[in-house]
């Protein structure tokens, strides 16, 4: 009689193992789908101010640069936690690659006191343990340096956090 409650105790803690488990994959889908949909939509809808800052119609110390740069910061903070999948955390460090470089982010930063310290520390301006990412044209003109230059900011935001303490 021991042995059978036994066995059966067993079986329930393994299926209530399971049932913890699917709920959790269950509730981290949501969130990555969450985010990325969050971002995507607040991207949408600051797109035209991103364009208007590439072309310099818009001044980098505007408010809408600010905006696209906290956004940035917000898209890195979930790309550092693994809360979005791999392959999209890759596209959006590519575009926000091209985005920083095509809006001279590298002289907005040695100009202004606003510390965008996880920007900084994934493109290489900040940390002694970064990988210095070389900002020349051709981020936005060969694919091949820009996966480089994008797998070495990815690098670099993995070491944020030890960066940090």
């Amino acid at each position: 009689m021991l042995k059978t409650l036994s066995y059966i105790a067993n079986i329930v803690l393994v299926l209530g193992l399971l049932i913890a488990y699917n709920d959790f994959r269950t509730s981290r889908m949501y969130m990555q789908q969450s985010a990325v949909t969050s971002c995507m939509e607040r991207y949408s809808s600051m797109l035209e101010d991103v364009e208007k800052l590439k072309s310099s119609e818009l001044a980098v110390t505007s408010v809408e640069y600010r905006n696209y740069l906290n956004l940035t910061s917000e898209e890195l903070f979930y790309i550092q936690h693994n809360m979005i999948p791999e392959e999209i955390s890759y596209d959006w460090m590519a575009g926000i690659l091209k985005a920083l470089y095509e809006t001279n982010y590298k002289e907005f930063q040695n100009n202004h006191d606003q510390s965008y310290s996880r920007i900084n520390y994934a493109v290489g301006l900040k940390g002694e343990h970064t990988i210095e990412i070389n900002w020349t044209e051709e981020l936005v003109k060969s694919p091949d340096y820009l996966r480089k230059e994008t797998i070495k900011a990815l690098k670099n935001l993995r070491y944020y956090k030890r960066y940090l303490y």
